[in-house]
């Protein structure tokens, strides 16, 4: 058996032992099992003939929800979320973290978004 450190945001890992605990309960190796499923399912969705033929990415190439199966819209390619941040962060809203889960894109995608609109001047 192998041991593997990870780092994850502190939220992520609240979320998730909080789900451990209501699925399985406290008993010990409650949290291993639940990393364990989470990786197997995640091995599951992927494809098992992976090859890079290319550095860049075409949105072809886009990720893919594993539950869903659908195309993950990117930021860049979403107009809406894009118009929720501005309107966020002009009703005063600062906490880069809540405006990801707003939008529902990646905290450090939202992260940047919102400081080239700064530095580019449409928000302020």
């Amino acid at each position: 058996m192998k041991s593997l450190n990870v780092f994850v945001d502190d939220s992520l890992d609240e979320r998730f032992r909080a789900e451990v605990f209501r699925r399985k309960g406290l008993r010990k190796g409650a949290l291993k099992d639940a990393v364990t499923e989470a990786i197997e399912m995640w091995l599951g969705a992927q494809p098992t003939d992976v090859r890079v033929e290319s550095e860049s990415i075409s949105s072809d190439d886009a990720p893919v929800d594993p539950r869903s199966g659908k195309r993950i819209q990117r930021l860049s390619e979403d107009p809406a979320a894009k118009a929720a941040i501005k309107e966020l962060w002009a009703a005063g809203h600062r906490n880069r973290k809540w405006i990801a889960g707003q939008v529902g894109h990646k905290e450090r995608t939202v992260q940047q978004y919102i400081k080239d609109c700064l530095d580019s001047g449409e928000m302020s």
